[in-house]
């Protein structure tokens, strides 16, 4: 059961006088908390170290009683696991990119769920952080924004085929191949874990099944690419 009621009737769709209130990227560089920190450590490290992107995360709460805490995490570490190399500069940089080779050295969800385990510590130490009538919410980036990631598309909405043709790796092996094959199933343990980690009244055994859905959805989209 979720004790924060302004939160709980706002997922529900319950109408209220007073909304919950958070914010896209209410932790971060705006924030006197976030920049001490900063000096401190690198970007992965506050990502990557769960007692930091906890302590980061809590900043906002603490500071300006936020309703709800966000996980302090980036939506580009997932496509580690499909290995490519990743670093920030400060902007997220790559070494390589998702080629054809790629589909045939991917990892098991078991590894993939491993390897982004730090968010999963890091959700349950912001949760015994926070107090029970404070909620916490966590995510992952869309399907498209990581394939043009780790494409090099760069994550333009429109691109059209001649540009497409003129890549090293052409369209049918990028949207029908590393889509379905390696980014959609790449989020399905990540948002079991994090559901998991967060415990809110969601069975994580249903999040397959939303992924399964929303993979069919860019399934579809994807064939008047």
């Amino acid at each position: 059961m979720i004790k924060n009621k302004r939160f709980s009737n706002a997922i529900n769709k319950v109408p209220q006088k007073v909304p919950p209130i958070w914010f896209m990227r209410q932790a971060g560089r705006y924030h006197s908390h976030y920049q001490v920190l900063r000096k401190k450590h690198s970007f992965v490290e506050l990502c990557k170290e769960p007692e930091l992107a906890a302590e980061v995360a809590m900043g906002p709460i603490n500071d300006f009683d936020y309703d709800v805490a966000i996980l302090f995490s980036d939506i580009l570490f997932p496509l580690e696991s499909l290995g490519l190399r990743l670093d920030y500069k400060p902007g997220p940089t790559f070494e390589n990119l998702l080629t054809p080779d790629s589909l045939k050295n991917l990892d098991s969800s078991d590894k993939i769920v491993d390897d982004m385990n730090f968010q999963s510590k890091a959700l349950s130490i912001t949760r015994d952080a926070l107090s029970e009538n404070k909620s916490l919410v966590g995510f992952v980036g869309g399907p498209w924004t990581l394939l043009s990631y780790g494409t090099g598309i760069k994550n333009e909405t429109n691109i059209a085929i001649p540009k497409l043709k003129k890549m090293p790796h052409p369209a049918e092996c990028i949207v029908k191949g590393h889509l379905p094959q390696a980014v959609i199933p790449s989020a399905a343990p990540i948002l079991s874990v994090q559901v998991t980690a967060i415990k809110p009244a969601i069975n994580p055994r249903v999040i397959p099944n939303l992924v399964n859905q929303g993979q069919k959805q860019i399934a579809i989209k994807a064939g008047h690419i």
